[in-house]
């Protein structure tokens, strides 16, 4: 999945999915919601991210004190409702995306779980960024970037100063905007993530030489 072997990770979550439905293992029909929901948006296929993401919220919160015991380092309900938000926007559901982002930014405070929250974080800037509201991506990526630089988050380095490259180029300072978003998606890279929301990183960079007066004009 995160190598964008979109393919295989499908086929793979599909079979586990199939034996953890088989053994009554919900916990892991709730994890493979989470990753088969954002492998079938990664492939564009929306409404069939959408409902796996909607059925894993559903089982999630059958179980939900089971999973309050688990150790896990993301937590599935967060990682769901923020994935989801962002099919709901594409789907054209602001109102739905809005709610769901909101919902795993407060779970994933209540928790207390640093890469949760680095999480919750990420694609609220992503939806926000979808609305076109550059000084909404800068009151996310701001906390953002010191989340991970206090519990060394060196994972969602990338992402972080790529929305706060977008803002500030949105704003006006697209210079600076556009080395914060090349050192964004170089960290990323670096981590091996070549698939996983690396294309919208790369258009960030894009749309930043966009508002430079002297990259545009050399292109007319």
């Amino acid at each position: 999945f995160v190598r964008g072997e979109y393919d295989k990770a499908r086929a793979l979550v599909t079979r586990i999915d199939a034996a953890a439905q088989g053994q009554g293992d919900g916990a892991r029909h709730v994890a493979a919601c989470n990753i088969l929901g954002a492998t079938l948006l990664f492939q564009g296929e929306l409404a069939s991210g959408q409902r796996w993401l909607e059925e894993g919220l559903q089982a999630f919160a059958e179980l939900a004190e089971r999973f309050e015991q688990a150790p896990l380092v993301v937590d599935l309900e967060t990682a769901m409702r923020s994935r989801l938000c962002l099919a709901l926007a594409h789907l054209g559901l602001a109102d739905q995306a809005r709610r769901h982002a909101d919902a795993a930014l407060a779970r994933s405070a209540s928790l207390s779980r640093p890469v949760s929250q680095g999480v919750a974080l990420i694609f609220a800037g992503l939806l926000q960024v979808r609305f076109e509201r550059p000084d909404r991506v800068l009151e996310l990526a701001d906390p953002l970037l010191k989340l991970t630089s206090e519990h060394t988050l060196t994972e969602l380095q990338g992402p972080a100063l790529c929305l706060r490259g977008w803002a500030l180029a949105r704003q006006g300072e697209p210079d600076e905007g556009h080395a914060l978003i090349r050192q964004g998606v170089e960290h990323y890279l670096g981590r091996g993530n070549l698939g996983s929301g690396c294309p919208a990183l790369l258009a960030f960079g894009a749309e930043a030489l966009n508002y430079n007066p002297v990259c545009l004009n050399s292109l007319l």
